[in-house]
């Protein structure tokens, strides 16, 4: 159910790492590339400083106004630009007279923190093959022996870079996912939400915080055993998952309790979408084989923007909502007063 790329972008760290490594890479670039290299002997060099300054602006203004869903699209040229400029300083230095090869190593070490790891593995046999290519552009032939030499040591170097950014990203998403129903644990959904209510708060858009909670579970505890009630919590994590729309960020927050994040829209739309969610609950039968069909009901409380103008504020004005549908009768929705 999650995203174990979209998981891995939302570790702010690694993004801001990779920004500010490719921000240090760009103003060093002019130096690397050699002072004669200023003249007209690079004239491609100004254009292509240009692209890899713009590819990292770009990611730059991403990582402040985006909450973390992250176009692959983007990475593709961020890896291509890199590529390109890599090329060129290793052409402007000589090729195989250079160690700037090297920096073939900071593209693996990008794509095994951005991407999965077959694409990773892609872009590393791309970046060895760009060096491969740009040598014996450069050299011609008669080094195909240092080339193939240099391509190995550069591509151990690589794998053992890229492997230990895959397991940073797999600890990341074990430390930031609920390991029962696959969904955002609440440490992850306090992140999403923290980084929503900044954006949402500057551009004026409206923004609303959803807690569900399973009612009378204590009594199905009872009465199913705990492996079966958390089945139907697995279940019902399905149902979420199958309702939710793209930017929505759902999450267990402990228990039978479930939290979501709803990005641009307001609380009368937040009421309404989750009225129909608590509907298609009720409606649904969970079955078990040896048991009979087991009918189940949530109880929703609704805070926005609007009403609560913090992350602490909004979730404990949707925690109060909650309490009050609890307190109603439950098996419905309540939104926060204004």
């Amino acid at each position: 159910m999650v995203d174990a790329h979209n998981l891995a972008n939302r570790g702010r760290n690694s993004m801001r790492f990779i920004v500010g490594m490719r921000w240090t890479l760009l103003l060093a670039a002019p130096f690397m590339f050699g002072l004669s290299s200023f003249g007209a002997a690079y004239p491609m060099m100004w254009l292509v400083l240009l692209l890899f300054g713009a590819s990292n602006l770009a990611l730059h203004l991403i990582l402040r106004r985006q909450a973390g869903n992250w176009n692959r699209w983007i990475w593709y040229a961020t890896f291509a630009s890199d590529l390109l400029l890599v090329s060129m300083v290793v052409v402007a230095r000589g090729g195989i007279r250079t160690d700037a090869y090297l920096l073939y190593v900071l593209i693996a070490t990008e794509a095994g923190i951005l991407m999965s790891k077959r694409e990773a593995w892609s872009v590393g046999v791309l970046a060895l093959l760009g060096y491969v290519g740009t040598v014996l552009w450069t050299n011609g032939p008669a080094e195909l022996g240092r080339v193939i030499i240099r391509t190995v040591y550069l591509g151990l170097v690589a794998l053992s870079t890229a492997y230990l950014a895959g397991a940073e990203k797999k600890a990341l998403t074990a430390a930031l996912t609920d390991a029962k129903t696959n969904l955002p644990n609440a440490r992850l959904f306090q992140e999403a939400l923290t980084d929503a209510v900044a954006l949402h708060s500057r551009m004026g858009r409206p923004l609303a915080v959803a807690m569900i909670d399973v009612d009378n579970f204590r009594q199905l505890n009872g009465t199913i055993g705990h492996p079966m009630a958390d089945q139907v919590l697995e279940r019902l994590a399905e149902i979420l998952v199958n309702w939710k729309q793209p930017g929505d960020v759902i999450a267990r927050y402990g228990g039978e309790e479930f939290v979501v994040l709803l990005p641009d829209v307001g609380v009368a739309s937040a009421s309404a979408r989750l009225e129909r969610l608590r509907e298609r609950v009720e409606a649904t039968s969970f079955d078990f084989a040896g048991l009979p069909p087991i009918q189940i009901t949530i109880s929703c409380g609704v805070s926005s923007l609007a009403v609560a103008p913090t992350a602490s504020a909004l979730m404990l004005t949707a925690d109060r909502a909650l309490l009050e549908a609890k307190a109603a009768g439950k098996n419905q929705v309540t939104a926060a007063a204004g």
